[in-house]
């Protein structure tokens, strides 16, 4: 039977697409997407990093689906909204594990009728080829939107075509063009989006990204297109500590003559690389000021207890807003609490209620705000990412979700015997070899002996018989680390030590 969808894919229930994707990654939320026509103030800057804590918050949670059980799916989501549209969406799969439809229901006086659906398609390689949205509409299935993708030789997304149906007739809106590096690592070098107006496409901007000779990515500069040419609007800069977390991450806006710094997000991590503080500058005057501040908490087994943030008032730090985590007994997070500081005191504002199973599938999703001394529901993104490509995003106050268990899925016949790495254990480079039955796509990554996501080190298709892949590890601290190769519907493992 199915399982949680391998492909990329994003469903808005009651929400057509925007005209800009939100559903392409780039090492692993390194990049964030930045709108470089309206400049950050202090608002907007904090309303980022407090949505990123929460995005971290929801990627722990899916961090246990991922980890703990691999052969659940889900069969259904039932969501409950103030505005009486209580809805439920039911998925289809086929033999491959792809998710074939997205089915949204609406309740009406007792009685279950069509809203909308998302159908999807494939090629071999269980890559998305396109997507069609329909409405339901006097009894009938109604066009409404589709979506066009291509990807290269090794499995990388090339393009993206969107259309409307509109006057009986599918209409282009816009298309994102994606290219690559050469070389062993296919690394993004540029993105961009043109819109069709007027019968013909038009380039409207561009990213260029950056990589040091690791193969980190650097930073990346951000153009818009006028006439024929590109000209810069602002670029930003990454730097990294010595176990390629992010330590600092600078702003600048091109003024015509010149590139100014705008701001900067300092952050640090302590031995675990857990993240402990992140501090916001702002580019005022022709110095650095001070604009806000983040502290994280932890318990002694490295659990999350909450954050902290400050913001910085005539010289001194000055409380703003905090959040606290709750646990059950399987260290899975049950709530997450939200407070403001206002007139010197801390008040609730508001919160998220989770529920697990026995096998650390998450089940229901409740949120609330605090108002006038009572805990009250209210509508917001209900979302988490299963880190298998699909991101669950709903309009509504409550969800539950049915899983169904795989008891029938033949394997793939990826991955043969272990991997294994030689030297192992080795001082700087090692050799990681496996061995594929047939050509598939295969991601290899990296992770801590904590279970903790590092790097992705191979991504993309691979053909049969023996593999070999070098991994450096001069720039990494001594430790135990975690290779996963996957291939199919298989997931293989190996512990490597690293000495120095």
């Amino acid at each position: 039977m199915p399982a949680l969808v391998n492909a990329n894919q994003t469903f808005n229930t009651f929400v057509e697409e925007s005209a800009c994707p939100s559903d392409i990654s780039l090492e692993h939320n390194i990049y964030t997407y930045i709108n470089s026509s309206n400049q950050k103030d202090l608002l907007s800057l904090l309303e980022e990093s407090v949505s990123q804590s929460r995005q971290d918050e929801k990627s722990e949670l899916s961090d246990k689906i991922l980890w703990n059980k691999q052969n659940f799916y889900i069969e259904s989501i039932s969501l409950k909204t103030l505005n009486n549209l209580d809805s439920r969406l039911s998925y289809t799969y086929d033999n491959k594990l792809n998710m074939l439809s997205a089915l949204v229901e609406v309740n009406d006086n007792g009685e279950w009728e069509n809203f909308n659906k998302k159908t999807y398609r494939y090629n071999d390689f269980g890559k998305t080829t396109n997507y069609l949205n329909q409405k339901w509409v006097d009894g009938f299935w109604v066009d409404s939107s589709r979506m066009f993708y291509t990807y290269d030789f090794f499995g990388n997304v090339t393009s993206q075509l969107y259309e409307k149906w509109e006057s009986n007739t599918w209409v282009p809106y816009w298309r994102n063009t994606y290219t690559y590096t050469f070389g062993t690592y296919k690394k993004m070098l540029y993105w961009e989006q043109e819109e069709y107006k007027e019968g013909k496409w038009k380039y409207l901007w561009r990213y260029t990204y950056y990589y040091d000779s690791k193969w980190n990515l650097q930073g990346w500069l951000y153009e818009i297109r006028k006439g024929d040419v590109y000209v810069s609007v602002n670029k930003l800069s990454i730097d990294y500590d010595f176990v390629l977390n992010k330590q600092s991450r600078l702003s600048q806006t091109w003024d015509g003559n010149d590139w100014v710094p705008d701001w900067r997000h300092t952050t640090n991590y302590d031995f675990k690389m857990k993240l402990t503080s992140g501090l916001y500058e702002n580019y005022i005057g022709g110095k650095w000021t001070n604009t806000w501040r983040l502290t994280m908490n932890y318990d002694s087994f490295g659990l999350k207890k909450g954050y902290l943030y400050e913001d910085w008032i005539d010289d001194s730090w000055i409380n703003s807003c905090r959040c606290s985590y709750g646990y059950d007994n399987n260290n899975n997070i049950i709530s997450s609490v939200y407070e403001s500081f206002l007139q010197g005191q801390w008040n609730f504002t508001e919160k998220n209620l989770y529920n697990f199973d026995l096998n650390h599938n998450m089940i229901s999703q409740t949120y609330e705000i605090y108002e006038n001394g009572n805990w009250l529901f209210a509508n917001t993104d209900l979302s988490f990412d299963d880190k298998k490509g699909n991101f669950y995003k709903l309009d509504g106050y409550s969800m539950e979700i049915v899983w169904s268990e795989v008891t029938d899925v033949e394997e793939g016949t990826g991955i043969i015997g272990n991997i294994s790495n030689s030297p192992n254990p080795f001082t700087d480079i090692t050799t990681i070899k496996y061995y594929l039955e047939n050509p598939d796509i295969v991601s290899v990554e990296l992770f801590d002996n904590n279970g903790r996501y590092i790097k992705n080190l191979l991504s993309g298709l691979q053909f049969n018989g023996e593999q070999n892949l070098i991994f450096d590890g001069s720039n990494y601290p001594s430790g135990v680390y975690v290779v996963s190769v996957k291939s199919g519907n298989k997931i293989t493992t190996q512990k490597i030590q690293l000495l120095k």
